[in-house]
């Protein structure tokens, strides 16, 4: 999955990666793996190195349609 061009990202709601983890109720390590592994994108707020890490809607949308944990179908009611 590419990186979104940083000026959308601006505007765009961001995720918690521990919003997204309740969701798919998982552990948040489990979330920060498919970031590591490139298949969620996130971008680092507040800090290149230490800042929280958030997801854009779009991105998130994009891995629940993927499949990874059998959500595609909510993916619209965290996102909203």
């Amino acid at each position: 999955m590419q990186a979104p061009n940083t000026k959308s990202l601006a505007a765009e709601d961001m995720l918690r990666v521990k919003d997204i983890a309740k969701f798919f109720k998982v552990h948040p390590s489990t979330i920060y793996r498919a970031i590591q592994a490139k298949e969620l994108f996130a971008h680092r707020v507040g800090g290149k190195k230490r800042g929280p890490l958030r997801v854009p809607q779009s991105s998130f949308k994009a891995y629940c349609e993927s499949g990874p944990f059998g959500a595609s179908d909510q993916a619209e009611a965290v996102a909203a």
